[in-house]
C-alpha cells in the first residue's frame, strides 16, 4: 500500500506540474437561425452546452438577421438548444470548435411544435448509431428491434460485434470485450454472464457503448474492449413512465412486459424498472468426430435442448441532490430466474464404417438463478475551479444452483455372437447420475475518480479502485443404482477462487490548435488464488502490471480529424475458465477449465480517420500473447473421450481495417455499411503456426416511409474464416422490422423479424493435431415480435443532469474534445 501510495501522489503531483503549464485559446461560434419557410428567425433563445456534461456556457437570442455568435470560447464540442413559442425545442450538433478560431455553422432551421410544448425531441444528436473516433454508440431507443428483446438479441445487431449460438459475445477481431453496466465491471463470465445479458430488458437501456481500445481510467480488462450498458434514468420532473409489453413466436412462444418510472423533483430523483420475462427456445448441436487408431471409430452425436425461463429483474435508485454542487445516491437491482431444461443427447458409434452400440443420454436440469447489486455513490464539485470528485461503492452477491438427473443407456448394435470391436465400453452405459451443483460469487469493491478541468483546453483526472472476488463452487455427483444414491468420488470435486485488485491511474488530456490528445497509465496489482483440496491443486499468482495509453488527434479542415491510438490490456480467464470441475453431458463428453490457465496480455495501434458525416476508417495492428480467448478440445484416443477447455498459445498477431460509412440515398432512404477486414497469425507452444482472413459486413437501411411510420432493414455477411483452431464456414442472415407511432408518439407499435430466412448457424470443423471432426451449431435465431410500448406521466421541458452510478460522468466525457 506504501508503493501504491506513492504513485498516486506522484500522479496528483505530474498533473499539478502540467496545470502551471496550461494555456488556452480563444475561439467563436456563429451562426443563422430561419424559420420553416426559410424567413430569417429574430428572438430565438439559443443555449450553448458542453457536449461532455451539457453544462450551459452561455445563452443568446438572434438578432432581426437571425443571427447569433458566442465568443471568448474555449477548444472543444458544443451543443446547441434551440427554443422558441410555437417552435419545437431542439438540440443541434455536436460542432467542434478549434483553439483560436472562428468557426460558422451552416443555417438552422426550426421545426413547428406539432405535439405540445411539453414535450422535447432531441434531434441531430440521437440517432440510430453514432460513430466516433473512440467509441460506438447505439442509441437503443432508435433501434427498431430493441422492443422486447433482450439485450443479447439485440446486441447482435450492432456492427463490429458478433455473438455465437451459446451467446458468447466477440468484438474486436473476434475477441472477448469485459461488459460493464453505468461504467462498473460486470464480475460475471462464461455461461454466467450469457445467461445475465439474456435476461436483461433492452426497454430499460439508453445507450450502448462499443469502445474498442479504452483509455486508462477503464478498468484494464478485456481485449476484445469494452461494451458498456447505460441504464434509462429520466431526465424531466414530475413523474414520468413507459410500459412496453411484447409477444414472439421462432420455434416456441415468449412474452414480456416491462415498466420503467422515474420521479424527479427539484433535489430527490427516484427511478427504477421491473420486468417479466417468459422464453422458450430450443437449441442443437450436431458432431461428427473420427478417432484414428488401429480402426477407425466414428462418433455421430446428436444433442438437442429445449429450455423454458421465467425470468424477474428489477431496478430501483435514488438521487438526492443536497446541494447544486453535491449529489448522493443509492441503487439496488438484479433479477432471478429458474431455467428449465429437456436434454436429449444421442451418440451413434461406429467403428470402420459398421454401426457398433448407441448411447441415449436425457436429463433435465433445473437452474436457478439469483443476482443483487447494492451500490451507494457520490459526486461533487469540490474547490473553484470546477474541480469534481466521484465515489462508488459496490456490493453484489450472484448465485446459481443446478440441480440434474442424468439418464444413461447403451444399446449394442451387432449381432450378440459378434464382439464389440475398438468402442471403449463407458463407465456408466446403462446408470443413473444425480448432480448437483451450487455456486456463489461475492464481489466487493470500492473507487475514487477525480478530474479537474486545470484550464479552458487541458484536464487531469486520477483515481484509485480496490476490489474483493471470491468464488465458492461445489460439485455433487451420485450413481443411482435402484433408487440408492452412492457417492461416485471422480466427479465430485469443489473449486475455490479468490480475486483481489488494487488499481490507480492517471489521464492527462489537453487541446493545443489542431491537436488534442490524452495520455494516461494504469497501474494493477492483482492476487488470485485457485484452490481445490478435492482434486490437489493450489495455484497462487500474484503480479503488478502497468497499462500506458495515448490518443493523439489531429483536425483536419471540413471537420475531419487523424487520430492515433495506443493501448495496452489485459484478458484474465474467466472465473468458468479456471474452474476444473467437470460438467457432465454424457459418457465421452465433458466440459471442464484449466485452473493453470494465465492471462492475455495485448498491445494495439489503431489510426483513425473520422469527418462531420460520421465517416470511420481505423487500421489497426496488435499482438496478444499467452492467447486463449478460443475453444479447445482434447480427444483421448485411447478411451474416445472428447473435452472442451481453454489453454494459452503462444500468441495471436492481427492486423486489420474497420470501416463505418453512413450515407443517404434519397430524403426518405438513409443507409449504413460497418464491415471489418482482418488478417490473422496463430501460434500455438509447440510451434504451430496458421495464417488467417476474415472479411463482415453488415449493411443497414432505414426508410420513412410516411409520417410517424418508419421501416428497417438489415444483412449481415461474414466469409468463411479461421479462429484459434476452428475452421469457420460462412454465416448470413437479414433482420427487418416496420415502427408505428400514435397519439402524438406516446404509443410506439412495433413488428420485428430477426434473421428472417433462418440461415443464422455456426458451422465448424477441425483438423488441429489429433482432431478430425465437423460441429453444426443452430440455437433459434429467427423469432416474430410484436411490441407496444406507451409513455404517460408528465413530460416538463426542463432539462437534468443525468447521474447514473460509477464513473458515468466521466463516461460522457470520453464524448467530449478527447
Amino acid at each position: 500500500m506504501k508503493k501504491l501510495s506513492t504513485c498516486i501522489f506522484l500522479f496528483f503531483l505530474t498533473g499539478y506540474a502540467l496545470y502551471s503549464h496550461a494555456q488556452s485559446g480563444q475561439s467563436t461560434l456563429s451562426g443563422k437561425i430561419v424559420d420553416e419557410t426559410g424567413i430569417a428567425a429574430e428572438a430565438v433563445t439559443v443555449a450553448l452546452l458542453t457536449v461532455k456534461d451539457s453544462a450551459l456556457v452561455k445563452a443568446a437570442s438572434t438578432t432581426k438577421s437571425g443571427l447569433f455568435s458566442f465568443s471568448g470560447l474555449g477548444a472543444g464540442r458544443y451543443l446547441l438548444l434551440i427554443s422558441r413559442i410555437s417552435n419545437r425545442k431542439t438540440y443541434f450538433g455536436p460542432y467542434t470548435v478549434l483553439s483560436s478560431t472562428k468557426t460558422s455553422i451552416p443555417d438552422i432551421r426550426l421545426e413547428p411544435d406539432i405535439t405540445s410544448l411539453a414535450t422535447v425531441t432531441i434531434t441531430g444528436v440521437k440517432k440510430l448509431v453514432e460513430v466516433r473516433r473512440d467509441k460506438i454508440i447505439l442509441n437503443v431507443e432508435r433501434n427498431p428491434y430493441a422492443q422486447g428483446a433482450s439485450f443479447t438479441d439485440l446486441l447482435r445487431t450492432a456492427p463490429g460485434v458478433k455473438v455465437s449460438g451459446d451467446g458468447q459475445i466477440a468484438m474486436h477481431a473476434g475477441q472477448q470485450p469485459s461488459v460493464m453496466i453505468n461504467g462498473k465491471l460486470l464480475q460475471l463470465s462464461g455461461a454466467d454472464l450469457t445467461e445475465y445479458l439474456r435476461s436483461l430488458p433492452s426497454s430499460g437501456i439508453e445507450q450502448i457503448e462499443l469502445i474498442p481500445n479504452p483509455p486508462a481510467k477503464y478498468d484494464a480488462a478485456g481485449n476484445g474492449g469494452l461494451i458498456n450498458i447505460i441504464l434509462k434514468k429520466g431526465k424531466n420532473t414530475g413523474l414520468n413512465n413507459i410500459l412496453t409489453t411484447s409477444a414472439g413466436y421462432g420455434n416456441f412462444g415468449k412474452a414480456g412486459i416491462n415498466l420503467n418510472t422515474n420521479y424527479r423533483t427539484g433535489k430527490i430523483n427516484i427511478f427504477g424498472n421491473a420486468g417479466y420475462r417468459y422464453d422458450k427456445t430450443d437449441h442443437t448441436i450436431n458432431t461428427d468426430r473420427n478417432v484414428h487408431g488401429t480402426a477407425l471409430s466414428n462418433f455421430s452425436t446428436r444433442y438437442y435442448n429445449t429450455q423454458r425461463t421465467p425470468r424477474f429483474d428489477y431496478r430501483i435508485g435514488t438521487d438526492y441532490s443536497i446541494d447544486s454542487d453535491h449529489t448522493v445516491g443509492f441503487l439496488v437491482y438484479g433479477n432471478t430466474g429458474t431455467s428449465r431444461f429437456n436434454k436429449r443427447t444421442t451418440t451413434l458409434m461406429q467403428v470402420n464404417g459398421q454401426p457398433d452400440s448407441m448411447l441415449y443420454t436425457t436429463s433435465y436440469p433445473e437452474r436457478s438463478v439469483s443476482n443483487v447489486n447494492y451500490n451507494l455513490n457520490y459526486s461533487g464539485k469540490i474547490g473553484h475551479t470546477k474541480q469534481t470528485l466521484s465515489a462508488d461503492a459496490d456490493y453484489s452477491v450472484y448465485r446459481r444452483t443446478t440441480d440434474e438427473i442424468l439418464y444413461s443407456k447403451a444399446t449394442r448394435l451387432r449381432p450378440i455372437n459378434q464382439p464389440t470391436l475398438a468402442i471403449i465400453q463407458p463407465a456408466f452405459s446403462n446408470d443413473t447420475l444425480r448432480n448437483y451443483a451450487p455456486t456463489r460469487y461475492d464481489n466487493k469493491s470500492f473507487k475514487i475518480d477525480y478530474v479537474n478541468p486545470v484550464s479552458a483546453s487541458a484536464r487531469l483526472e486520477a483515481g484509485v479502485k480496490v476490489s474483493d472476488v471470491k468464488s465458492d463452487n461445489q460439485q455433487e455427483f451420485d450413481v443411482v443404482r435402484k433408487g440408492i444414491y452412492k457417492p461416485y468420488a471422480p466427479f465430485t470435486s469443489t473449486f475455490m477462487y479468490a480475486e483481489k485488485i488494487a488499481a490507480a491511474y492517471v489521464n492527462y488530456a489537453k487541446t493545443s490548435g489542431r491537436f488534442n490528445y490524452t495520455a494516461g497509465l494504469r497501474a494493477e496489482r492483482r492476487a488470485t488464488e485457485a484452490e481445490s483440496s478435492s482434486m490437489g491443486l493450489d495455484v497462487d499468482r500474484k503480479y503488478i502490471s502497468y497499462y500506458p495509453s495515448l490518443l493523439v488527434n489531429y483536425n483536419l479542415k471540413n471537420q475531419s480529424s487523424l487520430t492515433l491510438d495506443f493501448s495496452r490490456r489485459i484478458d484474465p480467464p474467466a472465473y468458468e475458465n479456471l474452474n476444473p470441475i467437470v460438467y457432465f453431458q454424457d459418457n465421452y463428453n465433458f466440459r471442464s477449465g484449466n485452473a493453470f490457465l494465465k492471462p492475455a496480455y495485448k498491445n494495439e495501434l489503431a489510426l483513425k480517420y473520422s469527418n462531420s458525416k460520421d465517416w470511420l476508417i481505423t487500421l489497426n495492428a496488435s499482438r496478444i500473447t499467452d492467447f486463449w480467448s478460443f475453444t479447445y478440445f482434447i480427444q483421448d484416443d485411447k478411451t474416445k473421450t472428447f473435452k472442451t477447455t481453454k489453454v494459452n498459445f503462444k500468441a495471436e498477431d492481427v492486423l486489420g481495417l474497420t470501416y463505418s460509412i453512413p450515407f443517404k440515398l434519397t430524403s426518405w432512404w438513409r443507409a449504413s455499411v460497418y464491415g471489418e477486414a482482418t488478417l490473422m497469425r496463430f501460434t500455438d507452444t509447440t510451434g504451430y503456426s496458421k495464417n488467417a482472413h476474415d472479411l463482415n459486413v453488415l449493411l443497414q437501411q432505414n426508410f420513412n416511409i410516411a409520417k410517424n411510420l418508419t421501416a428497417s432493414i438489415d444483412g449481415y455477411y461474414d466469409i468463411p474464416t479461421y479462429f484459434g483452431i476452428l475452421n469457420y464456414k460462412k454465416v448470413y442472415y437479414s433482420n427487418a422490422s416496420v415502427i408505428k407511432q400514435f397519439a402524438s408518439r406516446k404509443i410506439t407499435l412495433t413488428f420485428a423479424v430477426t434473421d428472417i430466412f433462418n440461415t443464422r448457424r455456426d458451422r465448424t470443423y477441425s483438423n488441429y493435431k489429433n482432431l478430425d471432426f465437423n460441429l453444426y451449431d443452430k440455437p433459434e435465431t429467427r423469432v416474430f415480435r410484436l411490441s407496444v410500448s406507451y409513455r404517460f406521466g408528465k413530460s416538463g421541458v426542463k432539462a437534468s443532469r443525468r447521474r447514473n452510478v460509477g464513473n458515468d460522468e466521466e463516461q460522457k466525457r470520453m464524448s467530449g474534445s478527447n
